[in-house]
């Protein structure tokens, strides 16, 4: 009983250290005004503060105007790498967009880019 009890505290507690400490160092960027039919790119921060290695597995956004170039190569830890939001502005006015990164170990983390589009 008492090795079924240890067994069990340390799952627990493997999980508990398992979290997913990985973070960007900005959630959201203002890109400001961009001329309507143009592209534009930002660059996101993305640190591995985990003890494993991740990979991006996937990118998805909420609009067909806005994607995501990132490495598709495995990051250390501790590493950081920098994962490129890109905009093509084709209608006027303001935007929001959302960009979710999918991690190797099943997290998923919102990014998103805001800003005005204008005609010249």
């Amino acid at each position: 009983m008492r090795l079924l009890f240890t067994l069990i505290s340390f799952c627990c507690i493997s999980l508990i250290f398992a979290q997913d400490k990985s973070s960007f160092k900005r959630n959201l960027i203002s890109m400001g005004e961009i001329t309507k039919r143009d592209t534009m790119k930002v660059d996101f921060k993305y640190t591995n503060n985990t003890n494993g290695i991740i990979v991006i597995v996937n990118t998805t956004s909420n609009c067909d105007c806005t994607w995501l170039e990132y490495p598709k190569s495995p990051i250390k830890p501790n590493e950081s790498v920098s994962l490129t939001a890109v905009y093509y502005a084709k209608d006027k006015g303001a935007f929001a967009k959302d960009i979710y990164v999918i991690l190797s170990n099943g997290k998923r983390h919102k990014i998103s880019i805001v800003g005005q589009v204008i005609t010249k």
